[in-house]
C-alpha cells in the first residue's frame, strides 16, 4: 500500500519545487531589497491549490 502512494507523494514534491521556483523568480524581478526578499522568502509557506499542475 505505501508503494502505491509512492508516485502521489512525488508528484506533490514535485509541485511543490515547482511553485518554490516560480516563487523565487517573481521576488527577484520586485524592486525590494535583500533584506526584504529574505524576509519574503524565510516567511512564506508554499501550499499547492486545487487547481495547481505541473
Amino acid at each position: 500500500m505505501a508503494t502505491e502512494q509512492l508516485p502521489d507523494l512525488e508528484r506533490f514534491l514535485a509541485l511543490v519545487g515547482h511553485l518554490e521556483e516560480r516563487i523565487h523568480s517573481l521576488i527577484e524581478k520586485t524592486t525590494f531589497n535583500e533584506q526584504e526578499k529574505k524576509f519574503i522568502w524565510d516567511h512564506i509557506m508554499v501550499v499547492p491549490g486545487k487547481n495547481d499542475d505541473l
